[in-house]
């Protein structure tokens, strides 16, 4: 809208004009069809704006992208609520029944209250234990170990010394 308002008649080096300084006081989202914000007043200004580079400057093929790109829009909300939807049911059936081996990690039996699940395995030439546990305030952690550290501390993961945190997928 920034680019049009100079050839709405107007001498932008002298006086900025009615459509400048209209464009101006909108934000980007109100320049991208969005809620127009303000006093009665200052709304009817921006609308009247609105108008007038949407007669000037939309026509059909901008129509028609603009419905394409917003039914793109809509299409890549539904998937990402989908993939959402379906992450968030893995992860509920990982926490009711958590697997034996998942990706080259073996279920390890922790021996401690607080250890929700672990698993063991080789990480990078490490023997390593990643574990979900109940941290001092109560919040579940998920957390790696060297094995070394994990046996030293009788399996207790809020005395272990971290080895790095778990990276999610």
């Amino acid at each position: 809208m920034e680019s049009w308002t100079p050839d709405a008649g107007e001498d932008r080096d002298a006086d900025p004009g009615y459509w400048r300084s209209s464009v101006l006081l909108m934000t980007p989202q109100e320049m991208n069809f969005g809620q127009l914000d303000g006093e009665p007043e200052q709304k009817h200004k921006k609308a009247k704006t609105v108008l007038a580079w949407a007669r000037e400057c939309i026509d059909s093929d901008v129509l028609q992208e603009i419905e394409r790109s917003q039914a793109e829009d809509i299409k890549q909300a539904w998937r990402d609520a989908a993939e959402a939807e379906l992450t968030q049911r893995k992860i509920e059936q990982f926490a009711e029944d958590p697997p034996d081996k998942l990706d080259g990690w073996q279920r390890l039996d922790a021996g401690h209250d607080a250890v929700e699940v672990a698993y063991v395995a080789d990480n990078h030439g490490t023997p390593s234990v990643a574990a979900v546990f109940e941290g001092a305030d109560g919040d579940l952690e998920a957390h790696e170990f060297t094995l070394e550290a994990w046996d030293e501390n009788d399996g207790n993961p809020r005395e272990a010394r971290l080895n790095r945190y778990c990276v999610t997928t």
